[in-house]
């Protein structure tokens, strides 16, 4: 649920008319593959339509989103950011195919029912669904080296692994030690006089 905050952001950022062309672009879409005009038309939509022409509508949804002042002015729910910068990742990897458009189905049916004009609950409807699209895409932290490694070797110093390392140290120095001496080549006769 919004916060306070948010809820004050978002009533004096309304979405108006901004959306209305990503609406036009939807509606040709529809109107060209012959789809009807009703409520499971976006599924219809996604389902029929090629996979470059839904990955261009998604693309252009979040461009347009991306622009809104209120994305611009809501912080993230996951970073340390704006919403306008988590739409931005989200948008790299629409883009980049590491992404199932089909996530975005909750949001662009939101959007294409949400005629302009009508009151400011269905636009924390919408911004409530961008917030649950951003969760859902957002990929988990890598794991770190520590939480990869593989615990089956002693971490002890008395370990084999640790006796080896050390003894390939000692011979290490030991050659450096001796070009550094001069004193690289043992009875060798004539070579120093």
């Amino acid at each position: 649920m919004a916060t306070a905050s948010e809820l004050d952001k978002i009533r004096y950022n309304p979405i108006k008319e901004r959306l209305g062309a990503f609406r036009r672009l939807f509606e040709s879409i529809r109107s060209d593959l012959g789809a009807a005009s009703s409520s499971g038309a976006v599924q219809i939509v996604f389902a029929t339509a090629t996979t470059p022409v839904i990955k261009n509508l998604v693309l252009d949804l979040i461009q347009a989103l991306q622009i809104e002042p209120a994305a611009r002015t809501l912080p993230s729910r996951i970073a340390n950011r704006t919403v306008s910068g988590d739409l931005a990742i989200l948008y790299g990897r629409v883009d980049s195919n590491q992404l199932d458009i089909v996530l975005a189905i909750p949001l662009v049916e939101l959007i294409i029912r949400n005629e302009p004009g009508i009151p400011t609950s269905n636009n924390t409807d919408i911004w409530h669904t961008i917030f649950e699209l951003i969760i859902r895409t957002n990929s988990p932290i890598p794991p770190t080296a520590f939480e990869k490694a593989v615990f089956d070797m002693l971490l002890r110093s008395s370990s084999a692994s640790q006796r080896r390392i050390k003894q390939i140290y000692n011979e290490v120095n030991q050659r450096i030690l001796e070009e550094l001496t001069g004193h690289i080549y043992y009875d060798i006769g004539g070579f120093y006089k």
